[in-house]
């Protein structure tokens, strides 16, 4: 699903700083890159549209708990939103769940809303 270009690894802002505290809690011989911090921001947005969704989660609660997230601050990117207002026509009106092992990456499902 397509959010918000991600700062570079590398700024000091206070959202950077809680990513990197996070990333090295659980990869300490690790540096976080680009891709970290991108899919960081992705988890904020969908854990927010979890929680927005409520208790009897489903697709199509989880849908309405995504559709309204308007300017929501990941501290790392630009505000995401996915309200209809934004995502007309836009590349942020579908989901894609995908599945990583190693260097690939595969796509397991989704959905437009």
């Amino acid at each position: 699903y397509g959010l918000s270009p991600v700062a570079d690894p590398d700024w000091d802002g206070a959202g950077m700083t809680r990513f990197k505290e996070t990333f090295k809690r659980y990869y300490p011989d690790e540096e976080p890159g680009e891709f970290d911090a991108f899919a960081y921001v992705e988890a904020q947005a969908f854990v927010e549209g979890l929680q927005r969704a409520g208790p009897d989660l489903g697709r199509d609660a989880l849908a309405r708990g995504l559709a309204t997230i308007d300017l929501f601050d990941t501290g790392v990117s630009s505000s995401i939103s996915y309200t209809k207002r934004s995502r007309t026509a836009a590349a942020n009106s579908a989901l894609a769940v995908l599945e990583i092992h190693g260097t690939e990456a595969h796509q397991i499902g989704g959905f437009d809303f």
